[in-house]
């Protein structure tokens, strides 16, 4: 038998509790290899002396940590003269960074910084010579990966619950998310104009138990965000992403600012003022853990129409929801049709989750 790797994994600040989504991705290394992980966070401080005796085979700079690049470069500067030990250690270094449309610059040179050997994005592979073109693609390898996958664990627990949910469910139409800002542009912005589109559609047809939120007060924490799948009927979405490229942070220091010193802006405003022009300056688009938590919660998905990198297909997977909303009055007549509804979740649930293609093992 193989002798077992030694792996650091590296992880950033991490507000707790953890989302679902965070947990599962961040000890899904120890969980589902037989090799000895050893955890750092950036919230200890200086790199332990300990750690320092250890031979590692393989260091993984996680994405919480890759995301302290949102801080700007004195932040991140502080963080890696934490780690600094790293730099020059002959050992294999992956990255998994992701949000690639903000901040390129800096995450190139944190790559170049640790001599990180390969990259996993989730950006297309078109859009790789765009987000990198700082770094030697003779010396950094660039591989594809998705935003997240499922735990197996989590699954488990879920199949053990779905007959009861499947029963009766108490929302109609369940969704939470973070309303993004403007300046990520007309894609990014999508997050939150959907939720506030079907709060006012559902209301106008008199659609009852509607459970949509963009306040971060209501976001759901731990196994709490299954249970809310489990009691939704329907959720709806869009791929996460954005067609906005921020190399230096520029358009995101410009948007707060602006979007402070004017509240009421409206989105042209906003895109006149902060990035002009820029709409479309990247094509990052990707499917996100929620999309696939929908196909193991049997809740049906009225997505905005996309590729979700090939996973999600509309009207067997998804209801379309057309770009422009075109097609909304349509959707929302179609959601007592119990029977499109549940051949649509059976085909995700099959396709999905018993494929065993999209978990973290």
């Amino acid at each position: 038998m193989a002798k077992p790797f030694k792996v650091l994994v590296i992880y950033g600040i991490i507000r707790r509790p953890l989302r679902a989504t965070t947990r599962d991705s961040l000890y899904s290394f120890e969980q589902y290899t037989n090799h000895k992980i050893y955890y750092y966070s950036l919230s200890r401080g200086q790199f332990p002396r300990y750690l320092m005796q250890v031979e590692f085979d393989l260091i993984i700079f996680h994405t919480s940590m890759a995301a302290h690049r949102w801080e700007g470069k004195t932040e991140l500067e502080k963080y890696c003269r934490q780690i600094a030990y790293l730099t020059d250690l002959q050992t294999v270094k992956v990255i998994l960074p992701q949000d690639e449309w903000l901040q390129t610059n800096l995450l190139c040179w944190l790559i170049n910084e640790f001599k990180i050997d390969i990259v996993y994005s989730v950006a297309p592979q078109t859009e790789w010579s765009t987000i990198y073109h700082k770094l030697n693609r003779d010396k950094v390898k660039i591989k594809s990966t998705l935003t997240g996958f499922l735990d197996p664990g989590v699954i488990e627990k879920i199949q053990r619950e779905l007959p009861k949910y499947n029963q009766r469910r108490k929302n109609t139409i369940g969704y939470r998310a973070k309303k993004s800002p403007p300046w990520l542009g007309k894609f990014g912005f999508k997050k939150g104009e959907i939720a506030k589109i079907f709060q006012e559609k559902t209301r106008q047809y008199g659609i009852e138990n509607i459970d949509i939120s963009t306040d971060p007060g209501d976001t759901f924490y731990g196994d709490v965000w299954y249970e809310f799948l489990l009691n939704s009927y329907y959720t709806i979405g869009i791929e996460g992403g954005s067609l906005v490229l921020d190399p230096d942070g520029e358009i995101m220091a410009k948007g707060v600012k602006f979007t402070s010193e004017h509240p009421e802006a409206t989105y042209d405003e906003v895109e006149q003022n902060v990035f002009p022009g820029l709409d479309g300056s990247i094509q990052l688009k990707a499917i996100s853990p929620r999309h696939l938590e929908a196909c193991l919660t049997q809740t049906c998905q009225i997505l905005v129409e996309g590729d979700y990198n090939g996973i999600l297909n509309p009207n067997v997977h998804y209801i379309p929801l057309k770009e422009d909303y075109s097609n909304i009055d349509e959707v929302i007549c179609s959601l007592d049709d119990d029977s499109r509804r549940i051949k649509i979740v059976k085909r995700a649930y099959e396709d999905v989750i018993l494929s065993n293609k999209y978990t973290y093992e």
